[in-house]
Protein backbone atom coordinates (compact mmCIF):
# COMPACT_ATOMS: atom_id res chain seq x y z
CA UNK A 1 0.00 0.00 0.00
CA UNK A 2 2.86 2.31 0.56
CA UNK A 3 4.29 1.06 -3.00
CA UNK A 4 1.32 2.17 -4.46
CA UNK A 5 1.22 5.44 -2.94
CA UNK A 6 5.05 6.09 -3.86
CA UNK A 7 4.58 5.05 -7.46
CA UNK A 8 1.72 7.75 -7.58
CA UNK A 9 3.65 10.51 -5.91
CA UNK A 10 7.04 9.33 -7.74
CA UNK A 11 4.82 9.50 -11.47
CA UNK A 12 3.49 13.05 -10.52
CA UNK A 13 6.87 14.90 -9.39
CA UNK A 14 8.62 12.81 -12.66
CA UNK A 15 6.09 14.95 -14.92
CA UNK A 16 7.05 18.21 -12.70
CA UNK A 17 10.56 17.46 -13.81
CA UNK A 18 9.71 17.30 -17.42
CA UNK A 19 8.38 20.59 -17.47
CA UNK A 20 11.61 22.03 -16.35
CA UNK A 21 13.52 20.09 -19.39
CA UNK A 22 15.10 21.22 -22.11
CA UNK A 23 13.35 20.57 -25.10
CA UNK A 24 16.19 19.96 -27.76
CA UNK A 25 15.73 20.75 -31.65
CA UNK A 26 12.89 22.61 -30.51
CA UNK A 27 11.33 25.20 -33.06
CA UNK A 28 9.44 28.38 -32.45
CA UNK A 29 7.67 30.57 -35.52
CA UNK A 30 7.33 34.52 -35.25
CA UNK A 31 5.10 36.27 -37.80
CA UNK A 32 4.16 40.07 -38.57
CA UNK A 33 2.11 40.74 -41.04
CA UNK A 34 1.76 44.98 -40.79
CA UNK A 35 5.22 45.92 -38.39
CA UNK A 36 3.46 47.44 -35.77
CA UNK A 37 5.56 47.81 -32.77
CA UNK A 38 8.84 47.20 -34.86
CA UNK A 39 12.01 49.27 -33.86
CA UNK A 40 12.80 50.86 -37.38
CA UNK A 41 16.70 52.32 -38.45
CA UNK A 42 19.04 54.50 -40.85
CA UNK A 43 22.65 53.74 -41.79
CA UNK A 44 23.56 55.88 -43.94
CA UNK A 45 26.93 57.20 -45.06
CA UNK A 46 26.77 61.52 -46.03
CA UNK A 47 25.42 62.23 -48.88
CA UNK A 48 22.74 59.41 -49.15
CA UNK A 49 19.84 58.82 -47.22
CA UNK A 50 17.68 56.13 -46.22
CA UNK A 51 13.74 55.87 -44.88
CA UNK A 52 11.30 53.18 -43.59
CA UNK A 53 7.30 53.92 -43.36
CA UNK A 54 4.54 52.22 -43.17
CA UNK A 55 2.18 52.22 -46.08
CA UNK A 56 -1.20 50.38 -47.26
CA UNK A 57 -0.31 48.69 -50.46
CA UNK A 58 0.33 45.27 -49.14
CA UNK A 59 0.33 41.83 -49.40
CA UNK A 60 -2.77 42.68 -48.19
CA UNK A 61 -2.18 45.96 -46.53
CA UNK A 62 -0.48 47.43 -44.44
CA UNK A 63 3.39 47.03 -45.31
CA UNK A 64 7.19 48.03 -45.26
CA UNK A 65 7.86 50.33 -47.81
CA UNK A 66 12.01 50.98 -47.60
CA UNK A 67 13.47 53.69 -50.15
CA UNK A 68 17.09 54.31 -50.15
CA UNK A 69 18.34 57.43 -52.16
CA UNK A 70 22.18 58.31 -53.71
CA UNK A 71 24.65 55.61 -52.81
CA UNK A 72 27.22 54.84 -52.44
CA UNK A 73 25.76 53.24 -48.87
CA UNK A 74 22.21 53.49 -47.54
CA UNK A 75 20.63 50.50 -45.68
CA UNK A 76 17.54 51.32 -43.67
CA UNK A 77 15.90 48.33 -41.58
CA UNK A 78 13.23 47.48 -38.50
CA UNK A 79 13.71 44.81 -35.88
CA UNK A 80 10.90 43.20 -34.49
CA UNK A 81 11.45 39.91 -33.04
CA UNK A 82 12.83 39.78 -29.47
CA UNK A 83 14.00 36.72 -28.09
CA UNK A 84 15.72 35.94 -24.33
CA UNK A 85 18.61 33.90 -24.71
CA UNK A 86 19.18 32.96 -21.04
CA UNK A 87 15.47 32.86 -20.01
CA UNK A 88 13.91 30.77 -23.29
CA UNK A 89 17.33 28.61 -24.37
CA UNK A 90 20.32 28.88 -27.16
CA UNK A 91 19.16 29.41 -30.64
CA UNK A 92 21.58 27.18 -33.27
CA UNK A 93 19.47 27.93 -36.45
CA UNK A 94 17.55 30.56 -38.36
CA UNK A 95 14.69 30.47 -40.84
CA UNK A 96 13.20 33.57 -42.41
CA UNK A 97 11.22 34.58 -45.16
CA UNK A 98 9.65 38.03 -46.24
CA UNK A 99 7.28 39.15 -49.18
CA UNK A 100 9.23 41.93 -51.65
CA UNK A 101 7.77 44.31 -54.43
CA UNK A 102 10.02 46.77 -55.78
CA UNK A 103 8.14 49.54 -57.15
CA UNK A 104 10.86 52.25 -58.36
CA UNK A 105 14.68 52.12 -58.82
CA UNK A 106 17.25 50.18 -61.36
CA UNK A 107 19.06 47.50 -62.16
CA UNK A 108 19.68 44.96 -59.42
CA UNK A 109 17.58 47.32 -56.75
CA UNK A 110 17.82 46.89 -53.18
CA UNK A 111 19.67 44.13 -51.46
CA UNK A 112 18.54 42.31 -48.48
CA UNK A 113 19.73 40.65 -45.54
CA UNK A 114 18.89 39.29 -41.51
CA UNK A 115 20.19 41.31 -38.47
CA UNK A 116 20.60 40.37 -35.09
CA UNK A 117 20.29 43.17 -32.92
CA UNK A 118 22.66 42.50 -29.34
CA UNK A 119 24.30 44.20 -26.25
CA UNK A 120 24.13 47.50 -28.40
CA UNK A 121 25.60 45.91 -31.39
CA UNK A 122 24.05 45.38 -35.00
CA UNK A 123 24.86 42.43 -37.00
CA UNK A 124 23.82 41.54 -40.29
CA UNK A 125 24.50 38.37 -43.22
CA UNK A 126 26.58 40.26 -45.66
CA UNK A 127 27.29 38.50 -48.96
CA UNK A 128 27.14 35.83 -50.13
CA UNK A 129 23.88 35.53 -48.22
CA UNK A 130 22.96 39.12 -49.02
CA UNK A 131 19.81 38.56 -51.31
CA UNK A 132 19.67 40.96 -54.37
CA UNK A 133 15.88 42.01 -55.03
CA UNK A 134 15.24 42.25 -58.44
CA UNK A 135 13.24 45.26 -59.64
CA UNK A 136 11.36 47.08 -60.60
CA UNK A 137 8.25 44.52 -60.81
CA UNK A 138 4.80 44.66 -60.39
CA UNK A 139 4.23 41.33 -58.68
CA UNK A 140 4.96 39.99 -54.72
CA UNK A 141 7.66 37.36 -54.32
CA UNK A 142 9.10 35.60 -51.20
CA UNK A 143 12.68 35.56 -50.44
CA UNK A 144 13.99 33.11 -48.33
CA UNK A 145 17.01 32.55 -46.03
CA UNK A 146 18.08 29.28 -44.33
CA UNK A 147 19.70 27.48 -41.63
CA UNK A 148 21.74 30.49 -40.78
CA UNK A 149 23.91 30.17 -37.92
CA UNK A 150 25.33 32.95 -35.10
CA UNK A 151 28.46 32.43 -37.56
CA UNK A 152 26.74 33.83 -40.87
CA UNK A 153 26.13 37.34 -39.01
CA UNK A 154 28.93 40.12 -39.02
CA UNK A 155 29.11 43.38 -37.15
CA UNK A 156 28.30 46.34 -38.67
CA UNK A 157 29.97 49.65 -37.04
CA UNK A 158 29.26 51.82 -39.40
CA UNK A 159 27.27 51.75 -43.07
CA UNK A 160 30.53 50.65 -45.42
CA UNK A 161 32.26 48.76 -42.78
CA UNK A 162 31.53 45.34 -41.62
CA UNK A 163 33.64 43.19 -39.48
CA UNK A 164 33.40 39.28 -40.40
CA UNK A 165 34.95 37.93 -37.31
CA UNK A 166 32.78 39.55 -34.79
CA UNK A 167 29.47 37.55 -34.27
CA UNK A 168 26.33 37.54 -31.81
CA UNK A 169 26.03 35.42 -29.14
CA UNK A 170 23.19 32.64 -29.66
CA UNK A 171 23.95 30.95 -26.78
CA UNK A 172 22.58 30.03 -23.21
CA UNK A 173 24.65 32.67 -21.97
CA UNK A 174 23.93 35.19 -24.45
CA UNK A 175 22.32 38.69 -23.88
CA UNK A 176 18.68 39.48 -24.86
CA UNK A 177 18.39 39.30 -28.82
CA UNK A 178 16.78 41.21 -31.65
CA UNK A 179 16.23 39.71 -35.10
CA UNK A 180 14.68 41.76 -38.36
CA UNK A 181 15.74 42.51 -41.70
CA UNK A 182 17.88 45.41 -43.39
CA UNK A 183 17.75 46.36 -46.78
CA UNK A 184 19.40 49.14 -48.76
CA UNK A 185 21.84 49.41 -52.39
CA UNK A 186 26.35 50.78 -52.68
CA UNK A 187 25.09 52.11 -55.66
CA UNK A 188 24.03 55.49 -56.93
CA UNK A 189 20.06 55.82 -57.94
CA UNK A 190 16.71 55.65 -55.84
CA UNK A 191 15.62 52.48 -54.75
CA UNK A 192 11.56 51.95 -53.24
CA UNK A 193 10.53 48.25 -52.40
CA UNK A 194 7.93 47.51 -50.31
CA UNK A 195 8.06 44.11 -47.92
CA UNK A 196 5.48 42.46 -46.16
CA UNK A 197 5.01 39.02 -44.18
CA UNK A 198 7.91 38.68 -42.10
CA UNK A 199 8.29 35.20 -40.92
CA UNK A 200 11.39 34.17 -38.86
CA UNK A 201 11.69 30.54 -37.04
CA UNK A 202 14.10 29.70 -34.62
CA UNK A 203 15.62 26.41 -33.65
CA UNK A 204 17.41 25.49 -30.44
CA UNK A 205 17.47 24.27 -27.33
CA UNK A 206 14.30 25.82 -25.94
CA UNK A 207 13.22 26.01 -22.05
CA UNK A 208 9.36 25.53 -21.98
CA UNK A 209 7.09 27.69 -19.96
CA UNK A 210 7.88 26.53 -16.04
CA UNK A 211 4.16 26.74 -13.54
CA UNK A 212 4.38 29.18 -10.83
CA UNK A 213 5.79 27.98 -7.82
CA UNK A 214 1.99 28.16 -6.64
CA UNK A 215 1.12 26.02 -8.95
CA UNK A 216 4.10 23.59 -8.48
CA UNK A 217 2.55 23.51 -4.39
CA UNK A 218 -0.50 23.41 -5.54
CA UNK A 219 0.19 20.13 -7.86
CA UNK A 220 2.07 18.50 -4.99
CA UNK A 221 -0.83 18.76 -2.59
CA UNK A 222 -3.00 17.34 -5.15
CA UNK A 223 -0.68 14.46 -5.80
CA UNK A 224 -0.66 13.61 -2.27
CA UNK A 225 -4.48 13.72 -1.37
CA UNK A 226 -4.96 11.59 -4.28
CA UNK A 227 -2.41 9.09 -3.13
CA UNK A 228 -3.95 9.23 0.11
CA UNK A 229 -7.11 8.37 -1.50
CA UNK A 230 -6.32 5.47 -3.63
CA UNK A 231 -4.14 4.21 -0.35
CA UNK A 232 -7.40 4.66 2.00
CA UNK A 233 -10.01 2.70 -0.97
CA UNK A 234 -7.44 -0.37 -1.18
CA UNK A 235 -6.87 -0.62 2.32
CA UNK A 236 -10.99 -0.64 2.61
CA UNK A 237 -11.39 -2.66 -0.05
Amino acid sequence: MHTFCARRIGAVLTALLACTAMCQGATITFTDGDFAGWTFFDLSSPGSSAATTIVGSGNPAPCLQVTTVTGPSAFAGGLGTDWDLQAAGAISRIDASIDVKSISGWGSGQGLELVAYQDGRLYGTPCPLWVSVTGPSTSWHTMNFHALTAAHFAYWPSPDTVVLTQHPNFSATGSPISFGFMAGNNSSGTYRQLYDNWSITLTGDFLPAVPEPGSLAMLGIGALGLGAFAWRRRKNG
